[in-house]
């Protein structure tokens, strides 16, 4: 009888081990799937943080382009304004001096209140000077931001 109570007793440790290992894995099975759950639950959000900083991005750039066309005009616009004031064309400098845009404008005045012609210590050119300051560049810079 005793041999048969070992016997039983190992049976049932075998089953309760069996069990218990059964139960662990369940969980281990369950954690993974949560895990994975959450993982797809924080790609999916990052997904759309990312959508919404990419659209940022391209907002910036076309702010950088928008930016980098207006100083070409303006540019354009003051060679011109140079050539014809030189030339002593008063009906072409003005044509042109009336064609920048305000900002510009504003910058051209205060550089040219600095006498550049006379005073070597002046700017060498309005575009970079405080006054002259462009709205699409600063909403680039925020929107990199």
């Amino acid at each position: 009888m005793a041999k048969e109570n070992t016997h039983d007793e190992k049976e049932r440790l075998k089953h309760f081990i069996e069990l218990v290992t059964a139960i662990i894995i369940s969980l281990a099975t369950i954690a993974s799937a949560w895990c994975a759950y959450q993982a797809t639950l924080r790609g999916g959000i990052q997904t759309f943080r990312l959508s919404a900083v990419n659209a940022l991005g391209r907002k910036s750039s076309e702010q950088t382009v928008r930016a980098g066309q207006m100083r070409t005009i303006d540019g354009l616009l003051f060679i011109e304004y140079l050539k014809a004031k030189h030339r002593h064309k008063d009906f072409f400098a003005d044509f042109f001096y009336q064609r920048f845009r305000p900002e510009a404008k504003q910058a051209i005045d205060a550089w040219l209140a600095t006498k550049p012609f006379q005073n070597p210590q002046a700017p060498p050119h309005p575009f970079i000077m405080e006054e002259y300051s462009l709205e699409p560049e600063q909403e680039a810079k925020r929107l990199s931001e």
